[in-house]
């Protein structure tokens, strides 16, 4: 019975590194973060389970095979964390590039059904998963006393937008690969497409070609990226302070995409 029992306890130290493992799988930036407070008892998990691994060989037995299967285990979720979900994480102009070609189709149809669900001159923003859902009158949506945009989407809308006509925004928006969408019209539309630490990559998708002020605004400004002469990639966040492409970075991709990519 003892024996039993200290047996079990050797699997503790590799569920907790496949718990461990679980935080950064689920949001690698906030998972990171965790474990670097985290860090005696990712360490302590760690230096007991390769004391578990070596007793377990030197024992041998069935119960080294247990041990095996367990290491095995974490050595896949460590290895499909960063081969897999980092790499999917992670994000740049080629990859939104590559994302829009495949689901221009969808976002120009998103884009315009949002407008055409709105009033001239009433913003919105809304989330395709939750409760955040938005109308503004005016010149684009507007920030209370707390400077929040956001509203319960059982909230009264305006006239301008049925819940009918929000639904279909949200699985329009889900279609696009996106999770977030703002607009700013009557220019553009913005839509959220993934945050990486503390910042978020977007697309500008402007109902109509851009003015030549709009596009040299977007070649000058260096969390702006001219695609064509509808879309713009931009990164922002400002969580600590303004964030955007590398100048050197964004030069190189404008001239391979000049180029055909």
């Amino acid at each position: 019975m003892s024996s039993s029992a200290n047996r079990s306890v050797d699997y503790i130290p590799f569920g907790a590194l496949l718990l461990l493992s679980y935080f950064p799988w689920r949001d690698p930036f906030t998972g990171f973060m965790m474990l670097a407070f985290l860090w005696p008892l990712l360490i302590g998990a760690v230096v007991w389970a390769i004391i578990v691994l070596l007793q377990s060989i030197k024992r041998g037995g069935k119960h080294l095979r247990g041990i095996l299967i367990a290491s095995g285990l974490v050595l896949l979720s460590i290895s499909l964390l960063f081969f897999i979900r980092i790499q999917s994480y992670n994000c740049d102009p080629y990859k939104m590039a590559r994302h829009y070609e495949k689901v221009k189709g969808e976002m120009d149809e998103l884009v315009f059904f949002t407008r055409k669900s709105l009033n001239e001159g009433d913003n919105m923003v809304i989330d395709s998963e939750g409760d955040i859902c938005k109308v503004e009158a005016g010149n684009g949506p507007e920030r209370d006393d707390r400077g929040e945009w956001y509203e319960k989407k059982d909230s009264p809308l305006l006239p301008s937008i049925s819940k009918d006509n929000a639904k279909t925004i949200r699985t329009l928006l889900k279609k696009t690969g996106c999770f977030h969408l703002e607009t700013h019209f009557p220019d553009y539309c913005l839509l959220r497409y993934k945050d990486v630490g503390l910042g978020a990559y977007f697309y500008r998708i402007y109902l109509s070609p851009m003015t030549e002020e709009q596009m040299q605004n977007a070649i000058n400004q260096n969390e702006l990226i001219p695609y064509s002469d509808r879309v713009v990639f931009e990164f922002g966040g400002g969580a600590v302070g303004p964030q955007a492409f590398n100048s050197d970075y964004k030069k190189v991709f404008l001239k391979k995409l000049e180029d055909g990519l």
